[in-house]
């Protein structure tokens, strides 16, 4: 069974990854906002989990939160600078 340290770095890099799309291709928004309960469903976790991971990220300036009905995640950095031993300390 995984251990939830190893789990939160899949679910973190995951929804990186996710975000890092969310503004890319055809048609798509740059900088949209994304919803906690879409980042869960694309990770099959509960939206909690998702904000429990994306916290510390948030904390240490790599993604903001917009709380609210309209509100969501995005990230502040370019994709090409995170590094996911930094994500793994996060």
């Amino acid at each position: 069974m995984a251990s939830p340290q190893s789990t939160q770095f899949a679910v973190a890099v995951h929804v990186l990854t996710y975000l890092a799309g969310a503004g890319a291709g055809p048609g798509a928004q740059p900088g949209r906002l994304v919803g906690a309960t879409e980042l869960a469903a694309s990770t099959q976790v509960t939206a909690v989990h998702v904000r429990r991971v994306l916290a510390p990220l948030r904390e240490a300036g790599l993604l903001t939160s917009t709380p609210g009905a309209h509100g969501g995640w995005r990230l502040l950095v370019d994709p090409a600078d995170i590094r996911l031993d930094t994500v793994w300390r996060l």
